[in-house]
C-alpha cells in the first residue's frame, strides 16, 4: 500500500525470486482498508465501515507525495461477512494474478468487538483461510501477532485460532523480542523467551521468526545471528551489519537447513537427565535447551547446539567483549537400549564453514567424546543406529 510500485514490475520480481528458489509474500491488514482502493470501497460500501476514522486530506495527500508518513485506514465492522469474504476473494484474485506464495498480516487478531467483547477475527479467519486454500492449495499464512504472550487456556475462542494461525507451517512473527535492546534484557531472558515462544508455536506445527532489535555493538550482532538459529527459527530480517563481521551465519544455515528448519525435529526437554558436560555445562549457554532429535529412513540424530556464554546484557558492553574460548569440551551420553552410536560431528561456522569427524569410545552404556574448541557456536551430531526412544 505504501510502496508505489507497479504491477508488471511486480510481477517481474516475484517470478526471478521463484526461478533461485525463494518464496513471496505479500503484506496486509486483517480488520482495515487501506489507500485508494479502500477508499474508494468506502464510497460503494459505506455500512461495510466503521465511521470513527475518515479523513478526506489524508486521503488527499496520496499523489502528492512519493511516500505516506502514515497509513490512511478504515476500519472494517467486526458483525459483517460480506467485507471478510471480499478479502478471501481478493487474496485469490492476487495470488492467480501474481503468484504470491503467502500473506503476512501485521494485525492483532485477538481485537474484540465493541459491542460484545468477543474476538470476531477468531470467527471469520477460519472462514478466509478455508476460502483462499480451497482456490489456492499450498498457500501460507503468516502473522505479526502476540496471541502467544495471552493466556489462551482463558479463551477457548483465541486458542482456537492460534491453533489455526499455526497450522500446517503457519507463521508466528514476534515482534516485542526488539524491546531486548530498549529494555537492556539479560541474554537470558532474550534467549528463553525465544525457547518459550518457539515450543508453543512448534506444538501446534508452526513456524516461529524474531524482530531483530538493531545490534550496536559486535558481540550483540554476533549473539542476535546465533540464538534464533539455535532455537530452530531465524530473525524476521537481516539484522544491519555495521562494520563488523565475523562468521557468514545465513550461509551456515542454507547449508544445514536440515538441522536447523526439518519440522520433523523434536526438542529433548529432558537432556540433562542423559547428557553430562561435567564443568564445560557452567559456560555453555541455555545448553539443554538446544537439544533436539531427528528422525529419519537412515536413523536417528542427536544436534546439540552448543553456544559460548554471551556477556550478561544486551546493549551494555560498549567494548566489545566476548567469551574466551572453550578447550576440551567432555560429553558423556547415556544411550537408551537398541541405539548403537556411528559417527559423531562438529559442525560450525566460525569463522569458516567447517566440518570436523570427532573420535569417540562406547562403553558400558554410555557414549564420550570430546569437542576440541568452542569459540562462540558449534553443532553436534551424532549419527545413530536402532530404534531406542530417549523419552
Amino acid at each position: 500500500m505504501r510502496h508505489q510500485s507497479g504491477a508488471e514490475s511486480t510481477k517481474g520480481l516475484i517470478k526471478a525470486m521463484h526461478e533461485v528458489g525463494v518464496a513471496c509474500s505479500f503484506y496486509a491488514l486483517f480488520t482495515v482498508s487501506d489507500g485508494k482502493a479502500g477508499y474508494e470501497l468506502y464510497r460503494r460500501h459505506p455500512d461495510w465501515f466503521s465511521p470513527e476514522f475518515y479523513d478526506v486530506d489524508h486521503f488527499n495527500r496520496w499523489n502528492e507525495a512519493e511516500e505516506l508518513i502514515s497509513w490512511p485506514r478504515l476500519r472494517v465492522r467486526p458483525d459483517l461477512d460480506a467485507p471478510y469474504l471480499l478479502h478471501a476473494r481478493e487474496i485469490i484474485r492476487s495470488v492467480k494474478n501474481f503468484g504470491w506464495d503467502a500473506i503476512r498480516y501485521d494485525t492483532d487478531m485477538s481485537v474484540a468487538s465493541m459491542a460484545d467483547n468477543k474476538p470476531y477475527c477468531a470467527r471469520i479467519f477460519p472462514v478466509v483461510k478455508k476460502m483462499v486454500n480451497k482456490e489456492c492449495p499450498g498457500f501460507q499464512w503468516g502473522f505479526n501477532d502476540a496471541l502467544h504472550r495471552k493466556f489462551l487456556k482463558d479463551n477457548p475462542l483465541l486458542s482456537k485460532l492460534y491453533r489455526e494461525k499455526c497450522a500446517n507451517g503457519g507463521m508466528i512473527m514476534d515482534e516485542f523480542t526488539k524491546h531486548g535492546f530498549k529494555d537492556k534484557w539479560s541474554y537470558k531472558k532474550f534467549a528463553s523467551r525465544m525457547v518459550v515462544i518457539r515450543d508453543s508455536v512448534h506444538a501446534l506445527g508452526g513456524h516461529v521468526t524474531f524482530c531483530p532489535p538493531d545490534a550496536e555493538t559486535g558481540h550483540d550482532l554476533l549473539y542476535h545471528k546465533i540464538l534464533p538459529l539455535v532455537a530452530r527459527s531465524h530473525n524476521a530480517w537481516d539484522i544491519p551489519k555495521g562494520d563488523i563481521i565475523y562468521a557468514n551465519y545465513n550461509k551456515f544455515a542454507t547449508r544445514f537447513a536440515g538441522y536447523l528448519w526439518d519440522n520433523r525435529v523434536d526438542r529433548l526437554k529432558n537432556a540433562g537427565e542423559f547428557i553430562d558436560w561435567g564443568e564445560a555445562a557452567k559456560k555453555l549457554f541455555l545448553w539443554d535447551s538446544y537439544v533436539y532429535l531427528r528422525r529419519n529412513k537412515a536413523g536417528q540424530e542427536l544436534i546439540m547446539q552448543l553456544v559460548n556464554m554471551p556477556p550478561k546484557r544486551i546493549a551494555v558492553y560498549q567494548d566489545n567483549r566476548a567469551p574466551d574460548p572453550l578447550n576440551n569440551l567432555h560429553c558423556k551420553i547415556k544411550l537408551p537400549s537398541g541405539l548403537r552410536p556411528e559417527s559423531v560431528w562438529n559442525i560450525t561456522a566460525d569463522p569458516d564453514i567447517r566440518t570436523e569427524k570427532l573420535a569417540f569410545t562406547e562403553k558400558g552404556g554410555f557414549l564420550s567424546f570430546t569437542v576440541p574448541r568452542l569459540r562462540f557456536w558449534d553443532m553436534i551430531v551424532v549419527r545413530f543406529k536402532g530404534e531406542g526412544r530417549w523419552q
